[in-house]
């Protein structure tokens, strides 16, 4: 070292190691805290919920259409609660997931990985338990041959099958890949809104404007067995018919 030239000793010398620079970027692995998982629960849980009430709705609608005769009288009151019940999930389960979207690790690990795991599994399960109901419809509606028996019934259920097999799937999908790709998630978004927006599109302009066109005629039907029972006990009591109904006392 003596006999070499400043410039040359200086360039001799070995190159200090610099450490490696972790090149992850950490806002798409963001840590597990205890709201991340609150929110990944509540928004699976909050989905499903989803799916059965529009399933559930989609059955109500669906029973009508096909079969518009043998619709239930008060069917009003079997809409209501379906009806109030997609509306409502379907607002909370847009709200917490886009919070959850903020949080949401493309790649799940530790707890938040079992999360899905507990979610997807029965997901996926649903859908497939639809298909085969759907199958099955196909089945009957093929073999029956009861003259009296229609394919009515078979149809309703296949069509509310397709249904629920349709959003589960999604749902599925949205659960295992909505982390690493934005646009699944987006999708799936899109098609939940339009099967929402159109079942309670149709439940409003068939069973809900069948319900209010008939509440009357109900309401007399209800009345006419009570009426008849006021006239009855008013013969009894005075030994003839009332001049006129408001004669009879009622409750």
């Amino acid at each position: 070292e003596d006999f070499l030239p400043e410039h040359v000793e200086a360039s001799a010398k070995p190159a200090v190691a610099r450490p490696v620079v972790q090149t992850e970027m950490t806002t798409m692995n963001p840590p597990e805290t205890g709201g991340a998982l609150v929110l990944q629960w509540l928004t699976y849980a909050f989905w499903f919920w989803f799916v059965v009430s529009a399933t559930w709705l989609a059955g109500v609608v669906i029973n009508y259409f096909v079969a518009p005769a043998s619709s239930p009288d008060d069917i009003g009151g079997l809409l209501a609660y379906p009806l109030a019940s997609t509306i409502i999930m379907l607002i909370v389960s847009l709200v917490t997931d886009w919070f959850y979207t903020k949080r949401e690790s493309v790649k799940k690990t530790g707890v938040a990985h079992v999360i899905m795991l507990l979610h997807v599994v029965p997901f996926v399960l649903c859908a497939i338990g639809a298909l085969i109901i759907v199958v099955f419809s196909l089945i009957m509606m093929t073999l029956n041959n009861d003259p009296f028996g229609t394919v009515d019934g078979p149809l309703k259920v296949m069509l509310t099958s397709i249904v629920a097999a349709s959003l589960y799937a999604l749902l599925a999908a949205r659960v295992f890949f909505g982390g690493a790709k934005r646009s699944l998630r987006m999708v799936v978004w899109g098609v939940f809104v339009a099967v929402a927006l159109g079942l309670i599109i149709a439940s409003i302009a068939g069973p809900a404007a069948q319900a209010n066109r008939t509440k009357q005629d109900r309401l007399i039907e209800t009345a006419l067995p009570v009426l008849s029972g006021d006239i009855r006990a008013y013969a009894e009591k005075n030994d003839k018919l009332p001049a006129k109904l408001t004669d009879v006392t009622h409750d």
